[in-house]
């Protein structure tokens, strides 16, 4: 009998099930599993047949595509005591719909034999098939489980084909990743696409597209703690997720842990990154002298890169400002008046009965100067403004509430208190902190 582990080894290239699988969680024995092997003499694929005993992690049964009417899929996940390993049935006609399966009632496939066995505990029960985004390109598996924390949510876009300007080439969602901006709308065929960005404890970001219903239905904010079940992995711009057929989003507000044992040490890492933004080529920095060199930023846009820099000096002018209440948003608000309609319930005075006509009155509001988002009332938010340098060019940067209190080791708002009192101990930490940090070279 041939483990998973066996398999998986460097001249195996990809694992699959006849098209005609179907099977439900439980523990079986699968005969005749086909392995594709690549032939060192003249690289051409040659299948050979193995018999594994294994655990279904995962089995959708037989799911529509949401991307191509009529087409079936089904994706099956396998483990044993060695590891995991995926397969994905295509065949329309063979696939039974999830609903005639039962658990642990296994149907026999065509040129397979599928065997049932007791579970004897020696395979573990695994719910999911958690796959670190660091590590999507090296998978084998076309579909897996990610848990992530959300970094950003781009707006909905209602689309109506799925086919690019008449300029562009065909795009198939399976296979490509685009943006949904790019796409062409047609009257009679609609369609939802949620584009979001997702960060894990790998510090590794991944783009996520959310299709037909669960983008409809998505309403998951910044921060929250997310699982994907039975995403599909697509390479394309750099690797991505869909949400295909079978896939499963869970998430819970806030970032608060989901009770699932195994999930802790994950969800614990990923909350603790949920502010990292994207980075442009993730396993390679961006020194100072080309971010000014290739003028990153230059067009209005925001660039984001990561860079290898010391400290070089601080400056304490600023600390606390007027903000924008957007999520991740910090940005600079200034007040300006505005009619504002007078709300019935809380203003019936003001109101006349007789015309219904919506009264208004003057009203101080708050405008964003970043994301031009206008609010009833700003927040207080604290920032340092310090410059770093590569040892050869040096650039400005804005540390906010959180790093400026592990920088000086205070409490923000103590800062604010002795900013305002002109206290000369700041100055004395601010240094203290810039000779600490100064001594060595830190990510930023």
């Amino acid at each position: 009998m041939t483990n998973i582990s066996d398999t998986l080894t460097t001249n195996f290239c990809h694992s699959l099930l006849t098209n005609k699988t179907v099977c439900q969680d439980g523990v079986v024995q699968i005969l005749s599993l086909k392995k594709v092997k690549i032939n060192s003499t003249n690289l051409e694929p040659k299948q050979h047949k193995c018999k594994i005993r294994v655990c279904i992690l995962r089995n959708t049964g037989g799911v529509k595509l949401k991307s191509k009417n009529g087409a079936f899929v089904c994706n099956l996940t396998f483990a044993d005591s060695s590891g995991k390993i995926s397969a994905v049935t295509w065949s329309n006609a063979a696939i039974n719909p999830a609903s005639l399966l039962t658990i642990r009632k296994l149907k026999i496939a065509e040129k397979m034999s599928i065997i049932e066995l007791i579970d004897d505990g020696k395979v573990p029960p695994l719910t999911y098939n958690f796959i670190r985004l660091s590590e999507l390109n090296l998978v084998r598996t076309t579909s897996c489980d990610v848990i992530c924390v959300i970094n950003m949510v781009d707006d909905e876009v209602i689309l109506c084909n799925i086919k690019r300007p008449t300029n562009s080439a065909p795009v198939h969602i399976l296979t490509d990743f685009v943006l949904a901006s790019t796409l062409t709308p047609r009257v009679n065929d609609r369609m939802t696409i949620q584009e979001v960005q997702v960060v894990d404890a790998s510090r590794y970001t991944c783009r996520v597209a959310v299709w037909g219903e669960e983008a409809i239905k998505f309403n998951a904010i910044i921060r929250d703690v997310i699982i994907i079940q039975a995403a599909q992995v697509c390479k394309h711009a750099g690797t991505s997720l869909l949400l295909e057929a079978g896939s499963k989003i869970l998430f819970e507000n806030g970032g608060q842990l989901m009770t699932f044992m195994e999930l802790s040490d994950i969800t614990f890492g990923a909350s603790a990154t949920a502010c990292l933004s994207s980075m442009s080529g993730q396993d390679k920095l961006t020194t100072i002298s080309d971010a000014i060199y290739n003028e990153l930023g230059s067009d209005g846009n925001k660039t984001l890169f990561k860079t290898f820099a010391y400290l070089k000096d601080i400056c304490t002018d600023q600390i606390a400002y007027h903000a924008c209440q957007m999520l991740r948003c910090n940005g600079l608000v200034n007040p300006f008046m505005a009619e504002v309609p007078i709300q019935p319930q809380t203003d019936q005075a003001y109101v006349n009965e007789d015309s219904k006509e919506t009264l208004f009155k003057m009203k101080q509001l708050w405008e964003c100067c970043v994301c031009h988002k206008s609010f009833d009332d700003s927040c207080i938010c604290y920032q340092l403004e310090v410059q770093i340098t590569d040892g050869k060019e040096s650039i400005t940067m804005t540390m906010f509430d959180k790093v400026i209190e592990e920088m000086l080791q205070i409490p923000v708002h103590q800062v604010e208190n002795m900013h305002v009192h002109q206290d000369p101990h700041l100055s004395r930490l601010a240094y203290g902190g810039l000779y600490k940090l100064g001594q060595r070279p830190s990510y930023v």
